[in-house]
């Protein structure tokens, strides 16, 4: 991936070079929509398992594949969480 910022001497992020402010925005939306998907499919994944939940079908192979992907999105979610892009 290319950079379209630096960290300078004083620890705040500037572009790396002038004209890159319309290329910087596209890639910071890129971010947002795919945060922004993630916690939808998060939620997607949820009301599924609390649907086989209500049908006691909690030993199923979809229940334990979906229980796999909740604990995966959890993880990629809680990554953007503990590099601030949340």
């Amino acid at each position: 991936m290319d950079r379209l910022t630096t960290k300078n001497s004083s620890g705040q992020y500037i572009l790396s070079a002038a004209g890159t402010e319309q290329a910087a925005l596209q890639k910071l939306a890129a971010f947002e929509n795919m945060y922004d998907a993630l916690l939808a499919e998060q939620d997607r994944v949820l009301c599924k398992i609390e649907a086989l939940r209500a049908q006691n079908k909690t030993k199923s192979v979809t229940f334990q594949q979906l229980l796999a992907e909740k604990l995966q999105l959890a993880t990629i979610i809680s990554r953007f969480k503990l590099w601030e892009i949340n």
